[in-house]
């Protein structure tokens, strides 16, 4: 046979490897067939135990057959797997024989090795060993357990959805729980020291009812004989190309161990997630050079971070930093099922985000002069309404896959920004304790978000100091303050400056008493000293305001102008009647000058003087008593324009306490605010 040519190493380390490879046969081997070692030493007693077993009778059916062989259901490197029954028990088993066409020392004596490993390995994971013996050529026979199902290569080819990469939902958890079941078969040999060195998808089955055996254990090498024969060179390779670990692709047994397992299950887990070999090429000298390089892989976007982040640290180059037994492979799988629900939860929190963002980005200016204002009022509602399902729904989605899995680092981030985008958007409305507060519940809040908080407070304040200024002002010139004690005060004043005129002109009419200019001035300095006395008694409330201190004013000037018109008449001498006609006109005057800039509601008091005064110049003697009506009426009626309703009472009362919640509530934001600055980012667990 004639040798074929080799190609020509990229590497100069892989080069002797290659030569590894010793014949022309190996090199034309499918990527996916397993490599045979050409030659492995066997110990003598192992040899020499082959001529001590017992003889099976293998054949068609008859009275002395122990198996009655059937149909042909497996066939690897070496040897074939056949159907058969186990005549004495009635039972079903399997029987592997080494292949008419492959028959040789070589290859007796490692389905003999084959044998001997699998039949210490009891594990309901491993395919039971029943019996071991020869046939009447001398040719071994191993009876095993036959398993009622299919290869596991047919299932992870066979569902895969179209345009996608990575098996959906429930079924990547069922392959996984294959996965993790071959994992507990390769703790168990590893525990007797053996691994099995050709893990692929075609040397697992799955039962019909669930049943997972990891099978062809050809290849399988016990830890003691690696020891042994470390450093020796062997013509050819061992295990599956498409699926090697490095140290296997070295032509000796050196630096192989249950980690070179804990690759090839690796290998399987990129096999679930991709549908495909680890190594794949043009042909074995490139998959065999991916096998020595391996590199890590790059996954689609359906792949689960998780997952790939495992199958490349479990594919490393370097065993030391691969999972250091299959039971830690196995429980980074667990672990992964169990996060999953975590996952799960935090892309869908991560989705109705997306939505939040379009809501958001989509605003824009709110109102439409198009409409009318009860309209754009209501769309504004049902938005922000739609905003803020939109954000509960996704905070209460990432808290809830933090605590399933608290370093779920897709959902830490995904509350970060769910959050920062918020507080951005209240930032937007203004409404500083609520960003506040949504800044406060966040780990690490950039330093730009503090910024904009920081702004938003400082305006607030500027807002506020504004507000509170205006609200001063509009307290100054607030009529309504002081109201109540105002309009009482009037009625005072009506009921002492109607008693004085009155009484003088009863007794007038009566003859008791004769007017004179004595009384008429007395009068108006007593009227003088009791608004001087009730202004005193009431200063806190008729001085508090301006609009006040300009009633106050107003009516210091009022009994200033009757007591010069007074006095001016005794200079004159005026008849007291004329006077009098005069008093009420000059009260008319006032009266109106208030209806005109105040309230045009006392323009009906202005009327009950200017009538007084007519009929005074008609009726002189009766001037006095028009004088005394005149000012209860008229000032009575200017009392009841004055005094405060109870509707704008309570009213008054309720703005007053909404004034002081809204500055406490700005004051607490603010300083919330101001407590917020960047922290240095702290380890995670």
């Amino acid at each position: 046979m004639t040798s074929s040519p080799r190609p020509a190493a990229p590497d100069p380390a892989f080069a002797k490897v290659w030569e590894t490879i010793a014949s022309d046969e190996t090199v034309r081997l499918p990527a996916l067939a397993t490599r045979m070692p050409l030659s492995l030493p066997v110990s003598a007693p192992e040899w020499n135990a082959l001529k001590t077993l017992p003889i099976i009778a293998v054949g068609s059916s008859s009275a002395h057959t122990e198996l009655e062989l059937g149909e042909e259901i497996g066939r690897g490197g070496m040897g074939v797997v056949r159907a058969a029954t186990q005549v004495a028990l009635a039972r079903p088993v399997a029987v592997k024989t080494v292949r008419a066409d492959q028959l040789s020392v070589e290859t007796q004596r490692e389905l003999l090795r084959e044998a001997r490993l699998t039949g210490v390995l009891q594990h309901p994971n491993i395919v039971p060993v029943y019996d071991l013996g020869v046939d009447r050529d001398g040719s071994p026979v191993l009876v095993m357990k036959r398993i009622e199902g299919t290869v596991w290569s047919g299932q992870l080819y066979g569902h895969r959805t179209p345009g996608a990469t990575c098996l959906d939902g429930d079924e990547l958890e069922r392959q996984l729980d294959v996965l993790m079941q071959v994992c507990n078969a390769m703790s168990f040999a590893h525990s007797q020291g053996v691994v099995h060195r050709d893990l692929k998808p075609d040397n697992v089955m799955v039962g019909h009812f669930g049943e997972v055996y990891v099978v062809d254990w050809g290849v399988a090498l016990h830890l003691n004989e690696a020891q042994r024969l470390a450093g020796v060179e062997f013509r050819g390779v061992a295990g599956t190309p498409a699926y090697m670990a490095p140290e296997m692709i070295s032509g000796t047994l050196d630096g192989l161990d249950e980690r070179t397992d804990v690759y090839l299950l690796g290998g399987l887990l990129h096999t679930i997630l991709t549908g495909l070999p680890r190594h794949r090429g043009e042909d074995v000298f490139a998959v065999m050079y991916l096998a020595f390089q391996s590199q890590p892989a790059t996954y689609d976007l359906s792949v689960p971070t998780e997952l790939a982040e495992l199958c490349n640290r479990t594919c490393h180059r370097d065993p030391r930093q691969r999972p250091q037994t299959a039971r830690a492979f196995r429980e980074a799988l667990a672990d992964f099922l169990r996060h999953r629900s975590s996952i799960q939860l935090a892309h869908e929190a991560a989705s109705r985000e997306e939505t939040l963002a379009q809501v958001i980005d989509g605003l824009g200016p709110m109102g439409d002069p198009l409409l009318d204002e009860k309209t754009n009022v209501s769309l504004a509602a049902e938005v922000a309404g739609l905003v803020y399902n939109l954000f509960g729904e996704c905070r209460f989605g990432y808290q809830q896959a933090l605590r399933t899995w608290p370093q779920n680092a897709l959902a830490e981030a995904g509350l970060e920004s769910v959050l920062g985008r918020m507080a951005r958007y209240e930032i937007h409305h203004g409404e500083l304790r609520a960003a506040s507060l949504l800044v406060g519940d966040m780990r690490h809040p950039p330093v730009d978000l503090l910024r904009e908080l920081e702004n938003l407070a400082q305006r607030l304040k500027q807002h506020e100091a504004q507000f509170v200024q205006l609200k001063k002002l509009q307290h100054e010139m607030d009529f309504k303050v002081g109201g109540k004690l105002r309009s009482e005060f009037v009625v005072a004043i009506g009921v002492v400056w109607a008693l004085l005129p009155a009484g003088f002109g009863v007794l007038d009419l009566m003859g008791l008493y004769r007017p004179n200019y004595t009384g008429y001035l007395l009068s108006i300095v007593f009227l003088a000293a009791f608004v001087g006395a009730g202004v005193w008694i009431g200063r806190r409330v008729l001085l508090q305001n301006r609009a006040n201190r300009s009633f106050v004013q107003l009516l210091a000037t009022g009994v200033f102008v009757l007591a010069a018109h007074r006095s001016m008449a005794w200079w004159q001498q005026v008849p007291l009647p004329q006077a009098l006609a005069d008093d009420l006109l000059i009260l008319f005057l006032i009266l109106a000058a208030l209806a005109a800039t105040i309230n045009a509601r006392m323009l009906w008091g202005a009327l009950i003087y200017f009538t007084a005064a007519m009929l005074a110049v008609q009726f002189p003697s009766w001037a006095y008593i028009l004088m005394g009506a005149a000012n209860f009426l008229a000032l009575a009626q200017v009392a009841s324009v004055w005094r405060p309703s109870t509707q704008e009472e309570a009213k008054a009362q309720a703005d007053a306490q909404a004034q002081v919640a809204q500055k406490r509530a700005l004051i607490e934001a603010a300083g919330a605010a101001t407590r917020h600055r960047p922290r240095p980012p702290t380890p995670r667990p």
